[in-house]
């Protein structure tokens, strides 16, 4: 396994992995390409609320889709700093990247709000209530209770929860609906608190030797699977709403960097040179072909409410639709 120091400084803000292979299955997608760019304008974030639709990435860049990922038109850069997370619910948006910035849009329009942090920010989340987290590196956690405005500190005491109390890099969030808040990222560790980070417990203890998680995708509704994935193509499966998880088969040695689940039995997967579905639970994969480029990679993956179609973003500013 890579050494800590090499994913502490190599991975997120790059984007670079190299991504696993699965069993294949019969049924493929295919792929139309929506937006693309130059090898620096990479994009990292996506997210869906109804008809809004926004991508963050390099260089402050941000797009936007008024009519669920049909259409998309870049909007003003607010911050030269590269955009690493997004999300939004009930007509309000959060987008966090490095340096701990923040960009907040309400009533339909973004501003550059003051840093939140020291240290690079790579993943947010918003429920409809405007409660929210932030995470990042060196164990970063902040919590706010309106939507964006404030943030308060919600971190683990890392001493219970990390080996030799280190201070993991933290790669993903979900705020759900009742404010119950779950983080995840390095040594494989994923906690929850349900009291906006007063308090944590672990679902998945940490391990030195274990991959890191990258992606959440939580559901607490009965008979829907939740899943994880993450480092050394680390994939994990929850039948309870993340309390506790199962491995899936995958291969050694690759990573993993975008998940989505859009059913009960269908889930996708993100990463370097691959876009990946399952259409039975993550029993078994199918790749998407990518074209002839040398070097694609994916690190984001969302499901438009409106129209039900899967949409990518990742390398060269590229944001595409998956085709059934």
């Amino acid at each position: 396994m890579p050494s800590r120091h090499h994913w502490r400084h190599g991975y997120r803000a790059l984007g670079f992995c190299v991504l696993c292979g699965f069993a294949m299955a019969a049924q493929a997608a295919t792929l139309r390409t929506l937006r693309s760019g130059t090898a620096h304008s990479a994009l990292y974030g996506l997210c869906f609320d109804a008809g809004y639709g926004v991508a963050v990435g390099a260089q402050g860049a941000l797009l936007e889709s008024s009519d669920g990922g049909e259409h998309w038109q870049a909007a003003a850069v607010l911050t030269p700093l590269a955009l690493l997370a997004v999300d939004c619910r009930a007509n309000r948006a959060l987008a966090v990247g490095q340096s701990g910035s923040l960009l907040r849009r309400e009533a339909g329009a973004w501003s550059l709000a003051p840093a939140i942090s020291a240290q690079r920010l790579l993943g947010v989340s918003l429920n409809s209530r405007g409660q929210a987290a932030a995470v990042g590196e060196f164990g970063t956690v902040l919590w706010s209770d309106d939507a964006g405005r404030s943030w308060r500190d919600a971190r683990p005491d890392w001493e219970r929860f990390a080996p030799e109390a280190a201070e993991p890099h933290l790669y993903a969030v979900q705020v759900e609906e009742s404010g119950q808040l779950t983080v995840a990222g390095e040594f494989g560790l994923i906690l929850r608190s349900a009291d906006a980070g007063h308090s944590w417990q672990s679902l998945r203890a940490a391990d030195p030797a274990a991959p890191a998680v990258h992606a959440l995708a939580l559901d607490s509704r009965p008979g829907v699977p939740s899943y994880a994935a993450g480092q050394s193509g680390l994939l994990l499966k929850s039948g309870d709403g993340g309390r506790s998880w199962q491995t899936l088969p995958a291969s050694r040695g690759n990573a993993l960097l975008g998940l989505a689940a859009a059913d009960a039995q269908t889930v996708l997967l993100a990463g370097l040179r691959t876009l990946r579905i399952s259409r039975d639970g993550g029993a078994s994969f199918s790749e998407v072909p990518l074209g002839k480029d040398a070097q694609p990679w994916y690190q984001n993956l969302r499901v438009s409410p409106v129209n039900g179609r899967y949409y990518a973003v990742g390398y060269a500013g590229r944001l595409v639709e998956l085709l059934p």
